[in-house]
């Protein structure tokens, strides 16, 4: 008997499209990098990363880390608490 192997789909919906919390998150930080007046580029130097994996992040399209989501906090680039305010209030959970 073959054993199907089912595809990860690591967090996004069974159609495979992204959640809406990776899609919530993602804004948040887009918002967050345009208030300081940063690029892809300069946020992305100083969280070691490519701006590549910015616009990743911005988009939904890769999760990020509760690591990363704490970096983010600890340099004041994301709203703290408030990044959830309104994900509680919406009808996605």
């Amino acid at each position: 008997m073959e054993q199907k192997q089912e595809k990860s789909i690591r967090g996004r919906l069974a159609e495979g499209t992204p959640n809406p919390v990776d899609i919530h998150v993602g804004e948040r930080i887009k918002l967050r990098r345009k208030l300081l007046g940063l690029s892809q580029q300069q946020m992305a130097k100083k969280m070691g990363l490519t701006f590549q994996q910015i616009q990743k992040y911005e988009k939904g399209l890769n999760r990020v880390g509760a690591s990363r989501l704490w970096a983010c906090w600890v340099y004041r680039w994301i709203f703290s608490f408030r990044i959830w305010k309104k994900m509680l209030k919406s009808k996605v959970r």
